[in-house]
């Protein structure tokens, strides 16, 4: 099993915001950490992610450790050009999500986590799975919430 997480899943678990799934976040991070599943994002989620840590007042050392955290666990996707092609010329109408959709298929990843579900409709769930991180927890890993997250 491989996982793709979509930067708005990272910047919940980073900023536990509360119109988020923080929760969710930590807990699939730390069971795939412990049971050693890769885990994957796109170099455009880091820089997004690094953007956002600073304008919610996280800066110089701490904003290192806790990137330095992150890519200690996480995989960087592969993107190439075919990437940003196959993007350009899907039917998603979020372009930044569709090189997320593309960079997960690169990486041969098995589900795409995300919370914004709408923006990926036209994603072929075929080739990997697109779904929620509850939705994830709930389905793939047979957990309950308010039990065991």
């Amino acid at each position: 099993m491989r996982l793709f997480l979509d930067t708005n899943v990272l910047v919940d678990h980073a900023l536990i915001r509360k119109t988020g799934r923080p929760y969710e976040a930590e807990f699939i991070l730390d069971w795939a950490a412990y049971h050693e599943i890769p885990m994957f994002v796109s170099p455009g989620c880091i820089y997004t992610f690094v953007y956002l840590l600073q304008k919610h007042g996280i800066k110089e050392e701490a904003l290192k450790q806790q990137l330095s955290f992150y890519l200690e666990v996480l995989n960087i996707s592969h993107v190439d050009s075919q990437c940003f092609a196959d993007g350009l010329q899907s039917d998603f109408t979020d372009v930044e999500d569709s090189f997320q959709y593309f960079s997960a298929l690169r990486s041969n990843c098995d589900f795409l986590l995300t919370t914004n579900l709408t923006d990926f409709r036209c994603a072929d769930n075929a080739n990997i799975t697109v779904t929620s991180p509850l939705n994830f927890l709930i389905t793939v890993l047979k957990k309950q919430k308010g039990i065991d997250f």
